[in-house]
């Protein structure tokens, strides 16, 4: 038997107290504290992570102090739009336009929207694109090199572009054999 409009809105926000009061007893646990130096926090990742990793370090530069970014793309890459992030971010062979994406974070940087990026100066940015990624064309993964260029010494970049592996993390000795494109996208 159908539910009435009000007896449905009950329920719901019954559902959502109950959600908020289970995130509240595990918020209030104690977490362990770690032996960590702020000066030396980076973040990576791979894929969505790489462009997230991007993202994060630009915007929050005062914080961060490296990225590694294995098969990402550029800061504010799709610019809010969901067509671009799949299109010019993962699969045009011309790349995005960088330096549109360097002129936005500049905008960003000038309206308090993001930390500033003179922070990214001495930054060390490692990038990596496997020679057989079908996934993120290369083209796109190296213009986080070509953004970066903006705002850090060419020596702080290191971009890796001539290893023969599908869209994966890299390893010496784990993970699925390099030449496969397959979950959880670790390669040997």
């Amino acid at each position: 038997r159908p539910l009435r409009p009000g007896r449905a809105k009950m329920k719901l926000i019954g559902v959502y107290l109950v959600l908020v009061l289970c995130c509240a007893v595990f918020a209030s646990a104690n977490l362990p504290r770690f032996n960590v130096d702020p000066s030396h926090i980076s973040v990576s990742g791979i894929s969505s992570g790489g462009f997230m990793a991007v993202q994060l370090h630009v915007a929050y530069s005062s914080i961060f102090k490296g990225v590694g970014v294995v098969a990402g793309g550029p800061f504010y890459c799709a610019r809010g739009q969901f067509t671009t992030a799949l299109t010019t971010c993962m699969s045009l062979p011309m790349g995005t336009n960088v330096q549109q994406l360097i002129d936005d974070a500049k905008s960003f940087e000038s309206s308090g929207k993001i930390d500033s990026l003179s922070n990214l100066n001495n930054n060390p940015v490692w990038v990596f694109s496997g020679t057989s990624d079908t996934v993120v064309n290369k083209a796109v993964v190296k213009d986080v090199v070509t953004f970066y260029s903006s705002f850090t010494s060419s020596s702080d970049i290191i971009g890796v572009f001539d290893v023969s592996a599908p869209h994966c993390m890299p390893t010496l000795d784990y993970g699925n054999v390099c030449t496969e494109l397959a979950s959880a996208y670790v390669g040997r």
